[in-house]
């Protein structure tokens, strides 16, 4: 409690090295170290089994996409296809119409025309019986008259 100043530190001790390990001791940390190496190993041989599988998984859905692509443009040219065809079909159709009605048109002239043929051949053939009617009448009138 005095006022003087306090003591100087004790001097360093010296430091001693390590005492060397044992044998056992060196073999028991190989050990170890084989033990770390062999479970890094499997590590990465479960990092390059998962990387493997996340690749195989991405170029699956590339397939599928591609796929679908290739599915979905397929369906486009089929469907242009059908629809080409339908409407060659309907065009052919349309032409089809067309020729049968002008010769719907065409056979109903006929037709007509054989109408009007036949009922001129019937006034004619009345017309002949009347004046054939009328030319019997006529003979047995005179016929008649002579008698």
């Amino acid at each position: 409690v005095g006022g003087g100043p306090s003591p100087p530190p004790p001097p360093p001790k010296p430091q001693q090295p390590p005492p060397a390990p044992s044998a056992a001791d060196l073999d028991a940390r190989e050990r170890e170290i084989a033990a770390e190496h062999e479970a890094l190993e499997r590590q990465m041989a479960q990092v390059r089994r998962q990387r493997a599988a996340l690749t195989l998984q991405r170029r699956e859905r590339e397939l599928r996409d591609e796929a679908a692509a290739t599915l979905s443009r397929r369906r486009a040219q089929l469907d242009a296809r059908v629809e080409r065809d339908v409407e060659n079909l309907r065009r052919d159709l349309a032409d089809r119409e067309a020729v049968l009605g002008r010769r719907r048109a065409d056979i109903k002239r006929e037709m007509d025309a054989l109408v009007l043929k036949y009922e001129a051949c019937a006034t004619e053939a009345c017309g002949a019986r009347e004046a054939f009617q009328s030319a019997a009448a006529d003979v047995r009138a005179r016929a008649d008259e002579e008698a």
